[in-house]
């Protein structure tokens, strides 16, 4: 049976505890920004307690084939799954529908309108001559019954066009440009045939189809990282002398460089944004910090000196600062360090653990 591990980044400050055989309940903060602002200057405070849940209701109608093969995907359903998981969308079930128009001309707005939708998508697939597709698809407001977009466009494979038109679609109604065409990294356990723990880094779509592993060993993988150009990852694995270390992996060729591997901890790499250097955890100097790396000429930049604990650190997309978590002020919250001037100020308040930050990618929030 294949159990995938939840994607929350095991790290330095994970294994730690687990040393330390401690149990600790993780609390998960969400940073407004200025949202709230602050009592102290008597001023308005917006307290946020629930939403209201209205999702965008649509139709994506099957792609007319226009060949005489069997198609092996079906990108109506691709689509509609891509909107559903973003949570702001209601799609209507295939078997629902009255009819099957594949053009704006055919599309009959009473019938859509009685099923209380807000848009249809409808559109045709045709064999490009390349072992390719052609396609065409029109976004249709049902209420006022007109075309929102067309686009026409061609592609290699089934599920790369069924996500760039969720991107196309999601983008136009919310937006925000959307991730549905991006891949996840995530680490697999399984049992080999010696039934040993078998550890396998894999990349898949945004879906989860077309796993592909990059990497595989008996001993555990964890804090996989993307490189800003997504043609290199970087992870730590246990798999040389069972110790932890740091790796780069070209995704292309396969070819794997050892970047750090200290006495004690080496863990939770994150990539810069320009691609050219790391931050991670090390507790070579005894205590687990915050360092930079660069990963060309292998240079090593000590960014925190505490007694605390100093890890997950995480860049900002500007790469003007990390956000990291600490323990310094007596439980774990996250911090900010400035690059420049190694000025460090505290993000969270609330709460007696808050860690682990994931920055948005404008760079506004904090989950």
């Amino acid at each position: 049976m294949l159990k995938v591990l939840l994607q929350t980044r095991p790290t330095s400050f994970s294994i730690m505890l687990n040393m330390l055989s401690m149990c600790v309940l993780l609390i998960v903060s969400l940073l407004w920004g200025n949202a709230a602002v602050a009592r102290s200057n008597g001023e308005l405070v917006i307290e946020i307690t629930s939403g209201v849940d209205v999702k965008t209701r649509l139709g994506v109608v099957p792609f007319q084939n226009s060949g005489s093969e069997i198609l092996p995907e079906q990108i109506d359903q691709i689509v509609s799954f891509d909107l559903y998981r973003s949570g702001l969308f209601t799609p209507l079930a295939a078997d629902k529908m009255i009819s099957r128009p594949a053009r704006p001309e055919d599309v009959v707005y009473n019938e859509w309108q009685a099923l209380n939708l807000d848009y249809l998508v409808v559109g045709k697939i045709m064999p490009a001559g390349n072992g390719g597709y052609r396609f065409e698809f029109d976004l249709l407001n049902v209420l006022n019954k007109q075309s929102v977009m067309r686009l026409t466009g061609q592609g290699g494979n089934l599920r790369d066009i069924a996500h760039y038109i969720s991107d196309q679609i999601y983008e136009k109604l919310i937006g925000v440009r959307g991730a549905f065409s991006t891949q996840i990294l995530y680490v697999t356990l399984e049992r080999d045939i010696t039934n040993r723990p078998l550890y396998r880094l894999r990349r898949a779509d945004s879906d989860g189809y077309r796993a592909v592993t990059l990497f595989e060993s008996n001993e555990p993988i964890l804090s996989p990282s993307w490189s800003p150009s997504a043609t290199k990852v970087a992870y730590v694995s246990y798999h040389h002398k069972d110790k932890p270390a740091i790796y780069l992996q070209d995704i292309a060729t396969g070819k794997q460089i050892r970047l750090t591997q200290f006495t004690g901890l080496n863990g939770a790499p994150d990539w810069s944004p320009d691609g050219r250097s790391m931050v991670m955890t090390l507790s070579k100097d005894g205590n687990p910090e915050i360092y930079k790396l660069d990963i060309t000429t292998g240079q090593l930049q000590r960014l925190t000196d505490q007694s605390s604990i100093d890890t997950e650190a995480r860049w900002m997309p500007d790469g003007k600062s990390i956000v990291f978590t600490s323990d310094r002020g007596g439980s774990p919250q996250i911090y900010q360090l400035n690059m420049t001037d190694r000025s460090v100020k505290r993000l969270t308040f609330q709460g007696d653990y808050n860690a682990r930050a994931a920055v948005t990618a404008d760079g506004r929030y904090l989950a």
